[in-house]
C-alpha cells in the first residue's frame, strides 16, 4: 500500500467516524437529552492536596537524582510571566 492509498484510507475512516459520532449525538439528543447535555458540560477542576513547594521538590529531586546538574529556580523567584503577544 503506498502512501496515498494510505492518507485516502486513513482520511476516509476518520470521515466515516466522524459521521458517526454526529449521528449518535443527534440521535442522543432527542432520545436521552441528559446524556446529550453532560456531553457538553465543563469539566471541573480537579483540586490537589499537594502545596506547591512539595509538587516542586518532587520533580526536582527526580533531575537531580539523574545525576543532570541544572540550576533550578524556586518556586518563589519565578515571577508570574505574561506575555501581551499571546493575548491579542
Amino acid at each position: 500500500m503506498s502512501k496515498r492509498q494510505y492518507k485516502r484510507l486513513e482520511n476516509k475512516l476518520k470521515r466515516k467516524y466522524k459521521r458517526q459520532e454526529g449521528d449518535m449525538i443527534a440521535t442522543l439528543r432527542k432520545s436521552d437529552p441528559k446524556k446529550y447535555y453532560k456531553l457538553f458540560q465543563k469539566k471541573r477542576a480537579k483540586t490537589s492536596d499537594v502545596s506547591l513547594p512539595e509538587f516542586f521538590e518532587h520533580f526536582r529531586n527526580l533531575v537531580t537524582n539523574d545525576g543532570i546538574n541544572v540550576t533550578v529556580d524556586t518556586p518563589e523567584s519565578v515571577s508570574d510571566a505574561t506575555y501581551d503577544e499571546l493575548d491579542r
